[in-house]
C-alpha cells in the first residue's frame, strides 16, 4: 500500500523496473515514479498478442498448396502436395536441410507428440522440461541435445516463475485481472492445448517426421543417416529446436473461452528469453507475436508505437551477442494502413518479418508496417503467410498424431524465414558461398548474424501491392525499400548456389574504428538485370521511447566518373540527400556495363563502443568487389574523387601508358587487360600456365591456335611471330635481353613496376623533364 518502503536504485546501465497497481492507484504510482531523478522515461505495458490471423482465411486462386511449410526457394514455381522434386527444392537438392542447427521458438508451447517432433528413441519429454532459469529448472532435468527435433523444452510459468522479491509472476498478474477468469484451465505442458499456435510455428520452423518410423516420403541423402523425411517438411527439416513456453493466455483465457488466445505472459525483460536460449545452443530466434497499433482513428492507425523497452533490450542483446539472429513477426492489422507496427517487432537489430501471399506474387493485406516512430523501414523482409499448412496439436497428452492445420499470419512468414536462416547458416559454416561445395578454408564457423540479415535482405524478390487502401492496386512497387514490403520477399535461390550472371559478394568482418570512408570496386558486365548492393550495420541500442533511434550513421554510395546513387534513394537531383534514419541502405539499379566504386562511409562514431562492424552485399552480373580494385595505376582511382556536392567529381591527368604495358587505360581510370594472360586491378596477375607452356617458350599462353606472349613492363614484350622467342620491336633494342624499353615514361625516365612512378632524368645528358609520365620539360629547360 505505501511506496516509501520501495527503492529506486540507478545503476551505471539502463534497469527496467515493471510495476503493477490497481487502477485507483496508478496515478499516485505514476507521481510517485516520475518524481524519481533515476526514473529515465514510463511507459505502459500491453499485453502482447500472437501474430496469427485469427480467422480461417481461404484465398482463392494459385496453381496449387504445398502442404510443406518452407517452400518459398524458387519463385517460379508454386509446388503442389506431392511436389518433392529437386526442381521445386533448389536448396534441398544440393543437400542444405539446415543440419547443425538450433532454433528456438518462443511461442505458446508445442505438441511434443506430433509426428513433426516425436522422436521414438525418447518417448517421454518431461525429463527434457527446463526452466528459464537455473534456480526455475526443477531438480534432474537438463537439455537433450541427443533428441532428433526438441533439445530442451524450457518453462515460463508465471505459477512458478520466482522473482526477485520473492512472489510470482501469477501472483502480479492477478491483481490486474477482472474477475471471472480461470487461472488454472491450461497449465505448461507439452501439447499445446490453446490454440495450437507454437506447434504449427515450430513445424514451419523444422518440422519433419522421423526417418524409419514415419509413412512419410523420406529421401537417402549423403551426410545423412538414414536420411530425412521431406513429405509435410517445414524449412529446415534437419535443424532441432528449444521450445520456450510462454503459457499462451491459459490464465489470461475466460473459462467458457479456454481455447481462444488472448495474449501471451512475457518476462519484465525480454532479454530473459534470448539469454536461455542462447545459452542452450540456440542462435537463431523466432518470435510470432507482440503488441501491434494501439492508436486508431476512422478505422486506420493513427499514430506510430513508441521504440518501447522490449525494443531496446532486444537492440541491446543483439549488439552485445553479435552471432544472436532474433526475428520478430510484423503483425497482423496492416489492413489499418501505415504505422501499423508495433513492438518488439521495431527494434533495429532485429530482422522484422512481414507477410506475403502464398498463391499470388502479393503482399498480404493484413502485414503490418511502418513507419516507426522515428521513421524507420519495418518490416525488412516478407516471407510466405497464407495458405500455410503445419503441424495441429492434437490437445492431449501422449497422443500420437500426424494432424496438419492451415493458418495465416505474420506468424507463419517468421518461422519460415528463421528456417531460412538456418539453411543459410549451414551453408556459410560449410564454406558453400565460395564455388556450392564444401570448404574448409572458406568455412565460416560462427557466422554473424549481421551477416545474415544482409543476405537475407539482398535476396528478396519484389511482390506486387495489391491494396487499393494502403497503395497503388495491382502496381509492382520498382525499387527498394519499401515501408510495405522492405527489400522484398525472401528468395533463397537468389544467394545460395547463385548462376554465373548472379554473383553475390560479401564482407563478414569490415568495420569502423572511427569516422571515415572504406572503399569497393566492383565491374558490371551487363545490364540485362539490376545489380543490387546493401549496406547493414547492427547499431548500438538507444534509450527507451527516444525520438531518434539511430545511433550510428553510415552511408553507401555507388558511383563513376559523373554518375553516383545514394543508398535507399532513386531520384538525385542536385540537392545531397542520405538517410539518417535507417541502419541499412540498399541500392538496386540497372547499370551500364563498366566499373564502379562503392564507398562506405561512418559520419561520426556515437556509441560508447570502439568498433562499429557493418556488412556489405553485393548481387548481381559483376566482378571485383575487393578494395585492391579501388588503386590500379592508371591512374590511382583515389586520383579521381568525388566531390562535396557528391555528383561532381575532380580527377588528375590520367596515365595513358601504364597498366604495367599489358591493358590499356579507360575513360573510367580503370585498366582493360589486352589478354587472357593478364590479368587484376593493374594487369599484374599471371596465368601460371605460361610457364608450362612450351609451344610458346614458357613465355605465352597458346589463344585461338597462336601464340599470346608476355608483354608487359615488368617481364618484358616478346614476339608472337617467333613463339615468343624473342623479343619484339622495339624492345630488342635492350642490350641486357630482357626486352623491356621504357615507353611509359616516354623515354625520359625510368619507370618502377613496384611502385609504379616515373623517376624523370634530370641531367645535361638525358635532358630536364617532368610530369606523371615525364612529358613537359622542366621550368628553365
Amino acid at each position: 500500500r505505501a511506496f516509501a518502503p520501495h527503492c529506486i536504485v540507478a545503476q551505471a546501465a539502463p534497469a527496467t523496473l515493471f510495476a503493477i497497481a490497481p487502477p485507483r492507484e496508478a496515478p499516485r504510482l505514476l507521481r510517485f515514479l516520475s518524481g524519481k531523478a533515476a526514473v529515465w522515461f514510463l511507459e505502459r505495458t500491453i499485453p502482447a498478442t500472437l501474430h496469427t490471423d485469427s480467422e480461417s482465411i481461404i484465398l482463392q486462386g494459385g496453381p496449387g498448396v504445398c502442404t510443406a511449410c518452407g517452400d518459398f526457394s524458387d519463385t517460379t514455381k508454386v509446388p503442389s502436395p506431392t511436389g518433392l522434386s529437386d526442381t521445386y527444392r533448389p536448396i534441398w537438392a544440393r543437400g542444405i536441410y539446415g543440419s547443425g542447427e538450433i532454433v528456438a521458438v518462443t511461442d505458446s508451447g508445442l505438441d511434443y507428440y506430433n509426428c513433426q517432433f516425436s522422436d521414438s528413441k525418447f518417448p517421454d519429454i518431461s525429463q527434457s522440461i527446463v526452466g528459464m532459469t537455473s534456480a526455475n529448472t526443477p531438480a534432474g532435468r537438463a537439455p537433450n541435445y541427443q533428441h532428433r527435433k526438441v533439445v530442451a523444452y524450457v518453462q515460463f510459468d508465471p505459477k512458478n516463475y520466482i522473482l526477485s522479491d520473492g512472489s510470482t509472476m501469477l501472483t502480479q498478474y492477478k491483481s490486474m485481472l477482472p474477475s471471472g477468469f480461470n487461472f488454472s484451465a491450461v497449465p505448461v505442458d507439452s501439447i499445446d492445448l490453446v490454440e495450437g499456435h507454437g506447434t504449427h510455428v515450430a513445424s514451419c520452423v523444422a518440422g519433419s517426421q522421423e526417418p524409419g518410423v514415419s509413412t512419410s516420403p523420406c529421401t537417402s541423402n549423403s551426410g545423412t543417416s538414414p536420411g530425412v523425411c521431406l513429405g509435410n517438411a517445414g524449412m529446415a527439416p534437419l535443424a532441432k529446436l528449444v521450445i520456450q513456453d510462454l503459457v499462451s493466455s491459459s490464465i489470461f483465457t475466460l473459462s467458457s473461452q479456454r481455447n481462444t488466445p488472448v495474449s501471451v505472459i512475457t518476462p519484465s525483460d525480454i532479454a530473459v528469453l534470448f539469454e536461455n536460449a542462447y545459452n542452450l545452443g540456440a542462435r537463431i530466434h523466432s518470435n510470432s507475436w507482440g503488441v501491434t497499433c494501439t492508436s486508431f482513428s476512422n478505422n486506420k492507425c493513427s499514430a506510430p508505437v513508441a521504440y518501447h523497452a522490449y525494443s531496446r533490450s532486444s537492440d541491446n542483446f543483439t549488439w552485445y551477442h553479435p552471432d544472436f539472429f532474433l526475428l520478430f513477426a510484423a503483425g497482423n492489422v496492416g489492413n489499418y494502413g501505415s504505422m501499423s507496427l508495433g513492438y518488439p517487432a521495431n527494434a533495429k537489430n532485429m530482422l522484422t518479418v512481414g507477410a506475403s501471399d502464398y498463391g499470388r506474387d502479393e503482399i498480404a493485406f493484413f502485414s503490418d508496417y511502418g513507419p516507426t516512430a522515428d521513421g524507420r523501414i519495418k518490416p525488412e523482409v516478407l516471407a510466405p503467410g497464407y495458405l500455410i499448412w503445419g503441424a495441429d496439436s492434437a490437445g492431449t497428452t501422449g497422443q500420437a498424431s500426424c494432424d496438419l492445420i492451415q493458418k495465416a499470419g505474420t506468424s507463419q512468414a517468421t518461422p519460415l524465414v528463421a528456417g531460412t536462416a538456418a539453411l543459410l547458416r549451414e551453408y556459410l559454416r560449410k564454406g558453400m558461398y565460395y564455388d556450392g561445395t564444401a570448404r574448409d578454408a572458406y568455412a565460416i564457423p560462427n557466422p554473424p548474424a549481421g551477416l545474415l540479415k544482409a543476405l537475407l535482405m539482398i535476396s528478396g524478390h519484389t511482390v506486387i501491392v495489391a491494396d487499393p487502401a494502403n497503395d497503388v492496386s495491382g502496381q509492382a512497387q520498382l525499387g527498394v525499400p519499401t515501408q510495405r514490403q522492405g527489400t522484398g520477399r525472401v528468395t533463397l535461390s537468389n544467394i545460395m548456389f547463385p548462376s554465373s550472371s548472379k554473383r553475390l559478394w560479401f564482407t563478414a568482418t569490415a568495420n569502423f574504428t572511427s569516422a571515415g570512408t572504406q572503399s569497393y570496386c566492383i565491374q558490371v558486365n551487363s545490364n540485362s538485370a539490376a545489380v543490387r548492393v546493401l549496406l547493414y550495420w547492427p547499431d548500438y541500442p538507444a534509450t527507451a521511447n527516444s525520438a531518434a533511434v539511430l545511433i550510428n550513421n553510415l552511408d553507401l554510395l555507388l558511383f563513376r566518373s559523373g554518375f553516383s546513387l545514394r543508398g535507399n534513394f532513386f531520384t538525385l537531383g542536385t540537392t545531397v540527400q542520405f538517410d539518417n534514419v535507417n541502419n541499412f541502405e540498399i541500392i538496386e539499379a540497372v547499370l551500364t556495363p563498366g566499373n564502379y566504386i562503392i564507398q562506405v562511409k561512418l559520419n561520426a562514431r556515437n556509441a560508447p563502443v570502439a568498433v562499429q562492424p557493418y556488412y556489405l552485399a553485393v548481387l548481381g552480373d559483376f566482378k571485383g568487389a575487393d578494395p585492391n580494385y579501388c588503386t590500379p595505376t592508371c591512374p590511382d582511382t583515389q586520383l579521381c574523387t568525388l566531390n562535396q556536392d557528391y555528383l561532381t567529381f575532380t580527377c588528375a591527368p590520367t596515365i595513358p601508358k601504364l597498366c604495367l604495358g599489358a591493358g590499356s587505360c579507360g575513360s573510367d581510370h580503370l585498366c582493360t587487360c589486352r589478354s587472357s594472360l593478364y590479368s587484376g586491378i593493374d594487369c599484374s596477375v599471371l596465368t601460371s600456365t605460361y610457364k608450362t607452356t612450351t609451344a610458346c617458350n614458357n613465355r605465352g599462353i597458346v589463344v585461338s591456335g597462336s601464340c599470346t606472349c608476355l608483354g608487359d613492363a615488368l617481364n618484358g614484350y616478346y614476339d608472337p611471330a617467333t613463339n615468343c622467342s624473342s623479343c619484339l620491336a622495339p624492345y630488342d633494342l635492350d642490350t641486357s635481353s630482357k626486352c623491356l624499353f621504357d615507353t611509359a615514361c616516354n623515354g625520359h625516365g625510368r619507370y618502377n613496376p613496384s611502385t609504379r612512378v616515373c623517376t624523370c632524368y634530370s641531367n645535361a645528358t638525358a635532358g630536364y623533364w617532368q610530369g606523371v609520365t615525364c612529358d613537359t620539360c622542366q621550368a628553365n629547360w
